[in-house]
C-alpha cells in the first residue's frame, strides 16, 4: 500500500522536476495557444508560478490513480495546493527581491521548492483531516478551473498587465533595481 505522505513528500521532488523539464524543453520554443495556457512564456514570476500550477496538476492527476480515489476530498484538497503554491511563490519572490533590491535565480529556485513544498503539506494536512462537505470536488474543480483562467487571461504576451511580476526575468531584474 502507497503511504500518502511518503507520497506527497515524493511530490516535491517530481513537482520541481516536472517544473524543471516544461522549463528547459518548452518555454520560449513553443508558440501554440493550447500549450501557452499550462506552459511559461517567460521566465517571470507570474509565468512560473503558471508552471507550478500545471506541475502540481500534472503530479495530482498521476497521483490521483495512485490513491486519491481512496480519498473523498481529493481534488479539494489539490485545488487548496494549486493556489497556495504559485500565490506563496509569486509574493515571496516579489517581496525577497525588493527587501534585496535584486532579482537571484538561486532565492527563485529556494523559493520554488519551499512553496511546492508548502503546498503539498497544504494537500497532505486536507487529506489527514478528512474534511469533507457536501460537493467538496466539485468546489474543488471549480477552482482549478478559476485558478488556470487567471494564468491564461492575465500572461505576458496578451499584454493584459503591466507590472514588473509579469515581465520576463531579465526585464524584471531592471525594474526591481529602480524601486
Amino acid at each position: 500500500m502507497i503511504n500518502m505522505k511518503r507520497l506527497e513528500y515524493i511530490g516535491i521532488v517530481v513537482i520541481s522536476l516536472i517544473s524543471l523539464s516544461l522549463l528547459l524543453l518548452l518555454v520560449d520554443n513553443i508558440n501554440y495557444v493550447f500549450f501557452n495556457l499550462f506552459i511559461p512564456m517567460n521566465t517571470g514570476i507570474w509565468e512560473i508560478g503558471k508552471l507550478m500550477f500545471t506541475s502540481i496538476l500534472i503530479y495530482s492527476i498521476v497521483e490521483y490513480f495512485s490513491i486519491g480515489k481512496k480519498y473523498r476530498n481529493f481534488w479539494f484538497a489539490k485545488a487548496s495546493s494549486m493556489l497556495f503554491g504559485p500565490s506563496i511563490y509569486i509574493f515571496l519572490s516579489y517581496f525577497i527581491d525588493i527587501t534585496i533590491g535584486i532579482s537571484f535565480l538561486l532565492t527563485h529556485i529556494i523559493v520554488f521548492v519551499l512553496s511546492v513544498g508548502i503546498a503539498q503539506y497544504i494537500s497532505y494536512y486536507f487529506l489527514e483531516k478528512e474534511l469533507y462537505f457536501k460537493l467538496v470536488n466539485v468546489y474543488g474543480v471549480i477552482a482549478i478551473i478559476t485558478i488556470l483562467t487567471v494564468f491564461t487571461v492575465y500572461n505576458e504576451r496578451r499584454g493584459t498587465l503591466h507590472g514588473p511580476i509579469f515581465r520576463p526575468r531579465d526585464q524584471y531584474k531592471v525594474n526591481i533595481k529602480s524601486m
